[in-house]
């Protein structure tokens, strides 16, 4: 009982610091309000699911089944953004279904990198894709892409993948 207790204990402090951390983090909400990443309650589920994962050193694999406006991919991309923005060497993809939402999603990651606050923001290489690159010797990167391609970010080593509306991309099982 007593292990389990700091068990608890530890993962809501582990979880307290990120909620902190992603607070930080500037989105659009559905009101068109700025502000700050408060996750919700399923989102709160969701980072508990991958601390749970991660504490067992396990590699974080969670499918979620039709998560309609719960904030899924929101949270997936703060996190993600964090651990690159935190981790030299760290490169994350989030893939999307659609050319027009794998553009509304590096949006809300450059929103993101723009509205940190200077102890956080790191110093950045110029792009002209649907990327952020940190600048050396932090070297993480952040990328966006389209899915349907049959080579999905072929020549990337990736830590991290978000595939965004999987069952709506074009030749998903080759990709």
């Amino acid at each position: 009982y007593n292990r389990e207790r700091q068990f608890a204990k530890k993962i809501a402090s582990q979880l307290d610091t990120l909620e902190n951390r992603l607070a930080k983090l500037a989105i659009v909400d559905k009101g068109g309000q700025m502000r700050g990443l408060q996750p919700n309650w399923a989102q709160r589920q969701f980072v508990s699911v991958m601390g749970e994962q991660a504490k067992r050193k396990l590699p974080i694999r969670i499918i979620i089944l039709k998560a309609r406006q719960l904030g899924m991919s929101t949270i997936t991309q703060g996190v993600m953004f964090l651990n690159a923005n935190s981790t030299p060497n760290y490169s994350v993809m989030v893939a999307a279904h659609t050319d027009d939402s794998s553009t509304a999603i590096f949006d809300k990651a450059r929103l993101m990198q723009d509205m940190l606050e200077d102890g956080m923001k790191r110093p950045m290489d110029n792009t002209n894709r649907k990327e952020l690159i940190w600048a050396a010797p932090h070297r993480s990167r952040f990328v966006v892409q389209t899915a349907g391609r049959k080579q999905l970010g072929r020549a990337l080593t990736l830590q991290a993948l978000h595939a965004s509306e999987l069952a709506f991309w074009p030749n998903a099982t080759e990709s």
